[in-house]
């Protein structure tokens, strides 16, 4: 009799623990449906802050003032005052790290389930994904931790894959640490099954034998263990893999920061009453520059904006700062160029950059305009010149004829001249007829000592007493400091260049388009 009371009271314990077990597991499901309105209320409670006034990471606000300690902050990733509303973050003010919380960063169990991914958990956090996005565009760097521990609880066994995560895309994951060196294919979101499946108490199959399977014949998952090459059995890159009758885990951090961050975990395989899986996912955390600032604003204690390097699109200006949209120039591939950017949509949308064009910036003017007064016969020797009309830059040297290029660049040059032939000899002077001779003249461009092109006159039945031009253009990419003069190179006996005060020789030049980039 005292057996049956026993066995009695035992078992209106067990009712009682199993109906408190049941109201339990209604908290956390009526917990976890609030949680994101809960949040998302925190999110739009922002504190009375001027716009100015708060930045865009923990970095810049390190910056800003590296005496501000280690807490929490609000920061607006994509931009002061346009997209979405500022997030409160976790700022590490030792290394200038952003931390963005989420709701499963504690231990979880996944219970007793056979199918591949039967096991799928969304992670909630306490961000916007477009905020997300923008702090992993800002930053250098992100990670997040991820751990299993593992009790004949296998990621991959056979040819099925049991556990994957996803990532900001949607897209499945195979590797649980690294940046997916090994080039792991990813693949579109699996179909989740229902969550926490418990199978039959009898049931004993092999993982595989699950009627939820996902075939990866080819695919290996990898784990830290893998890249370090000491996991417990060496034909496995994952610990879990073992499938050793002991305790086992798999720690990672991924920092593949275009992919980040985990948005659901998917694990199976633990039908096995003896198997368990236990998975730890750590917060996601940014930190650095994506565009490295200026060294003198990492130890500024007074407000300013982080100085960068000269931007190359509309995204390089909103991730400096910028929110009101119009007419900017960046740094294109050639040249400087030209694009309207719309900060009132993000950076994906169509419209957010518009390519105007190139824009010929330079420096400092350059061109000139040179002339004689004087007849020239020197071969082989630079034509000086007497006068400018125009010398923008003075690059044009008028007593020794060389012009030298002020900076990198595309040049154009022309050259004009009055060739001169000599008159007949007393010997031939008769009115009857006029004598013929041979009459030859050649200037010719040189750069650097080098001739690379030239304009001449030739004639073997020349008339004598004849004025025949001369002339020539030619465009040159020149480095800085390159020299280009003119010369005569051929000269027949008793010809020259002429000229007087009308200037019958013209020498011009001018800078088409500076090499603008090579000096940002």
């Amino acid at each position: 009799m005292f057996h049956i009371e026993t066995i009695r009271l035992e078992n209106a314990k067990q009712q009682d623990l199993l109906k408190k077990l049941a109201e339990l597991e209604t908290k956390v499901k009526t917990h976890e449906k609030i949680l994101p309105s809960i949040l998302d209320q925190i999110a739009r409670k922002i504190p009375d802050i001027p716009m100015g006034e708060i930045r865009r990471t923990c970095a810049e606000i390190r910056a800003m003032d590296f005496s501000i300690p280690s807490g929490m902050q609000w920061i607006d990733p994509d931009g002061k005052g346009v997209g979405e509303t500022p997030i409160y973050v976790y700022c590490d003010m030792t290394t200038g790290s952003t931390t963005i919380k989420h709701d499963s960063h504690a231990p979880i169990n996944v219970g007793h389930c056979a199918g591949a991914g039967c096991y799928s958990r969304p992670i909630k956090y306490e961000a916007s994904m477009a905020q997300i996005k923008a702090l992993t565009d800002l930053s250098s760097e992100c990670r997040q931790s991820i751990t299993y521990d593992c009790f004949l609880a296998p990621h991959k066994f056979q040819n099925t894959m049991y556990s994957w995560w996803n990532d900001r895309n949607g897209n499945s994951q195979y590797f649980f640490a690294g940046n997916n060196a090994y080039g792991i294919p990813s693949q579109h979101q699996h179909p989740h099954p229902d969550q926490h499946q418990h199978p039959h108490p009898d049931q004993h199959q092999h993982p595989d034998q699950h009627q939820h399977q996902h075939q990866h014949p080819h695919t290996m998952p990898i784990c830290q263990c893998g890249i370090d090459g000491n996991c417990a059995v060496s034909s496995v890159m994952c610990n879990c893999d073992s499938l050793i009758p002991q305790q086992l885990s798999d720690k990672g951090v991924i920092t593949d920061k275009n992919i980040l961050p985990i948005t659901r975990l998917n694990f199976g395989g633990t039908q096995s009453p003896s198997s368990s899986g236990i998975h730890t996912l750590g917060n996601l955390t940014c930190s650095g520059y994506s565009r490295k600032p200026e060294p003198s604003t990492l130890h500024s204690t007074k407000p300013a904006e982080i100085a960068t390097p000269m931007p190359k699109s509309c995204g390089d200006l909103k991730k400096m700062g910028y929110t009101l949209s119009g007419f900017f120039s960046i740094k294109g591939h050639k040249m400087m160029a030209s694009v309207y950017c719309d900060f009132s949509k993000l950076p994906t949308d169509i419209g957010f950059q518009k390519w105007i064009g190139y824009i010929d910036v330079k420096s400092a003017p350059t061109y000139f305009y040179v002339q004689r007064n004087k007849k020239f016969d020197k071969v082989n020797t630079p034509i000086t010149f007497h006068s400018a009309i125009a010398n923008a830059g003075n690059a044009m040297n008028l007593l020794t004829g060389k012009f030298k290029a002020l900076v990198k660049g595309t040049y154009f040059f022309s050259f004009s001249g009055l060739a001169f032939s000599p008159g007949c000899s007393n010997a031939c002077s008769s009115l009857m007829y006029q004598v013929k001779n041979d009459f030859g003249l050649q200037v010719s461009l040189l750069l650097n000592g080098e001739r690379i092109g030239f304009g001449s006159v030739q004639d073997s039945n020349a008339v004598a007493n004849q004025w025949s031009p001369v002339t020539f253009q030619s465009t040159l990419v020149l480095q800085k400091g390159d020299t280009v003069w003119v010369q005569i190179s051929y000269l027949s006996s008793g010809a020259y260049l002429h000229d007087d005060n009308f200037h019958h020789t013209h020498f011009t030049g001018f800078m088409l388009e500076q090499e603008i980039l090579d000096s940002l």
